[in-house]
């Protein structure tokens, strides 16, 4: 009896040295699965800029976030065997919306192993706005300031929507409660060639109000200054519907159809100065663009977990050991 207590207790002993090995081996993996950098970069728009990674191993993901109002204009990996993957989290789910118009994400696979990979970005200017798509997707070129203390946008569409349109909306987050006094004023300009519209959206956490300003009979050149109060009628005719509801964003949104942009190509638009009123508090969005900032991207490089061979090892030794003692155990109750 005395030698069955021994045996059973030095495979006891085994499991859990074997055990905590392997319990070693996890804690390793968890402590370093995720690597994060964030540098501070002093760019200028047009400029290639390039973020330096450490080793990097197969399969391993890369995580690169920025701020909503960073514009990429281009971004490239070497070594090229890091491909991006094709990652659009680009939803406008209510409850989800703010924190998606608060950064940008994009992400990247490597198909082997790196001793470092660099990331090179390519930045437009930056503007107050988040600039997305809401429709298709339109590639944009942010031209400065083209017109007198105007914010100019060159648009081209590139996938439209089912219904043959794309739109892109310009969006300044806004985050308090709807009052009676709530107001939206602002000029737009038309500066080349023509849309189908350009509506005024108030984003609140319940529901989107666009309220039209120009429309696709506007003549290039055009200035539209525009009023929008808690009474105005939305294009679903409803009026004073926001009242008491939590404002997410007030948004410029751009919609140019298929027919429309191949008669004039690519047309230009201009953001005046935004004003929003709401309770005692008013604010004033300068569409200043500025070509020359400081960048703060955060990269993630996610660690795929790719067993050792000790570890391997240790959950062969563990199962064989867990075993030996079922069977031992099993021996012993019999010949009892």
């Amino acid at each position: 009896m005395k030698t069955h207590v021994i045996v059973s207790f030095i495979i006891l002993m085994m499991i859990a040295i074997v055990s905590l090995h392997t319990f070693m081996e996890l804690w390793y993996f968890i402590s370093n699965s995720t690597i994060r950098i964030t540098p501070a970069i002093s760019v200028s728009a047009g400029e290639i800029i390039s973020i330096e990674l450490p080793e990097i191993r197969k399969y391993d993901r890369i995580y690169l976030v920025v701020d909503g109002r960073v514009n990429v204009d281009e971004i490239n990996v070497t070594p090229v065997n890091v491909k991006q993957l094709p990652l659009r989290v680009e939803t406008f789910e209510h409850d989800v919306f703010p924190t998606l118009i608060s950064e940008k994400r994009y992400m990247f696979i490597a198909h082997e192993d790196f001793e470092k990979i660099c990331l090179q970005l390519r930045l437009q200017p930056l503007t107050p706005f988040v600039i997305k798509d809401i429709e298709g997707l339109q590639r944009f070129r942010i031209l400065s300031e083209c017109s007198s203390r105007m914010m100019c946008v060159e648009l081209s569409p590139i996938r439209f929507n089912s219904n043959n349109y794309t739109q892109i909306a310009f969006i300044y987050p806004f985050r308090q409660t709807i009052e009676p006094n709530f107001k939206i004023s602002g000029v737009i300009e038309l500066v080349r060639g023509r849309v189908d519209y350009i509506n005024i959206i108030v984003m609140t956490e319940k529901e989107w109000y666009a309220y039209k300003v120009v429309d696709v009979f506007t003549p290039p050149g055009t200035v539209i200054s525009y009023d929008i109060d808690a009474y105005s009628i939305d294009l679903s005719g409803r009026s004073g519907e926001f009242l008491g509801e939590n404002l997410v964003a007030i948004a410029i949104g751009v919609g140019i159809s298929n027919v429309l942009y191949e008669k004039y190509s690519s047309p230009v638009v201009g953001i005046g100065e935004l004003r929003i009123q709401n309770g005692d508090y008013t604010v004033r969005v300068e569409p200043a663009v500025q070509n020359s900032f400081t960048f703060n991207p955060e990269v993630y490089v996610l660690r795929k977990f790719q067993p050792s061979s000790s570890y391997l090892a240790s959950i062969i030794s563990l199962t064989v050991l867990i075993v030996s003692l079922a069977l031992f155990t099993a021996r012993v109750a019999r010949g009892a």
